[in-house]
């Protein structure tokens, strides 16, 4: 995925935030996956609005981290999400 992409959340999916932490439940499978506090913040951020670029940035910012481990990770991080078909992409 590049960073030019503008990932977005599966519509079907199916989440709430809860103390911290954000819960998901996917349409496809019914399964309940639940994200950490800058997991969360990545999944609220992918509206499809939004280039991975600028996501990226923002949680950088947000939670003082370096850029390129945000990145490292946000890439696996969505990698997964696409796996359980969480994600789509455009």
């Amino acid at each position: 995925m590049n960073t030019n992409s503008k990932p977005c959340r599966n519509p079907n999916a199916v989440w709430r935030e809860l103390d911290g932490e954000t819960a998901i439940i996917g349409a496809d499978s019914g399964q309940l996956h639940m994200l950490n506090e800058v997991g969360g913040r990545i999944w609220s951020l992918l509206d499809g609005k939004r280039d991975l670029e600028t996501i990226i940035s923002s949680v950088a910012a947000e939670f003082n981290e370096e850029r390129e481990t945000v990145s490292q990770d946000a890439h696996q991080f969505l990698l997964a999400l696409k796996e359980l078909r969480l994600l789509e992409t455009g």
